[in-house]
């Protein structure tokens, strides 16, 4: 009998800046999503620089991603028994200012956590003076991952802008409605498996291939926001984006 492992490793980390964006023009008359007037001197912001503009934030990319496989073989005369084993992580962190400009409108960000596992175990062999080649096997695969997407909204300080002494928002001032979008999900996955190869004849082979799986999914996702802006900009956006409670998602299936 023989006996052979392969063990692997990777690892991987990124960071810096987010994609670099600009405001090349600007609508005076525009609203933010929330339907309240945007800033005059928004577009004050306005560049032509391509490597100059006026974040209201400071635009990140970090990520970083690891994993592991482990491979055994077992020679075991007229078969070979086979494990192969992995694991994968991943983490990463962005920022972007869509907007470009030093007021705190679609600034936004998202985080990501993601983590895999899998193992297969396979049985393989030759038969008949080696015509017949032939694989059974078993897998399984479990997933778990988190998403949460952020984004500025828009508002103000208070009131529409024309009411007499009520300023708009302030320069760099982390004061807006902000819409967090949520999301987990699971992944749980297994199977069986057959794969047959008959070399009858010279130039000629049969195949015959079957799987199972049975695999369940679920994933939860919620709306809320965060931060306030203002009595009209939460009214507007009780109106226009209502928080959603988090929400049940499962679905399970067999095939073969």
């Amino acid at each position: 009998d023989t006996f052979h492992a392969s063990l692997s490793f990777d690892y991987s980390q990124q960071g810096g800046t987010s994609t670099h964006t600009i405001l090349n023009n600007f609508n005076p008359s525009a609203v933010s999503p929330l339907g309240v007037p945007l800033p005059p001197d928004l577009g004050d912001d306005r560049s032509s620089d391509l490597s100059l503009n006026f974040s209201s934030i400071d635009p990140v990319h970090d990520g970083e991603v690891k994993g592991a496989n482990l491979t055994l073989d077992w020679e075991l005369g007229a078969t070979t028994l086979k494990s192969i084993t992995a694991y994968r992580e991943l983490e990463q962190f962005d920022t972007n200012d869509f907007d470009s400009s030093g007021y705190v409108f679609y600034d936004h960000s998202f985080t990501t956590e993601q983590d895999q596992f899998s193992q297969e175990l396979q049985l393989l062999g030759d038969n008949l003076d080696d015509r017949l080649h032939w694989v059974l096997g078993a897998f399984y695969y479990d997933e778990d991952a988190f998403h949460n997407n952020r984004i500025a909204m828009g508002g103000n300080n208070g009131v529409p802008p024309w009411i007499p002494d009520v300023p708009y928002a302030t320069r760099g001032v982390q004061r807006a409605i902000y819409n967090n979008q949520a999301f987990d999900i699971a992944i749980d996955s297994k199977a069986l498996f057959a794969h047959l190869v008959w070399d009858f004849a010279e130039d000629f082979s049969a195949v015959l291939g079957l799987r199972y799986t049975d695999e369940e999914k679920s994933a939860t996702w919620e709306r809320e926001r965060t931060r306030s802006a203002g009595p009209l900009s939460d009214i507007l956006a009780n109106l226009l984006y209502p928080e959603v409670p988090p929400t049940d998602l499962d679905r399970s299936e067999d095939n073969v």
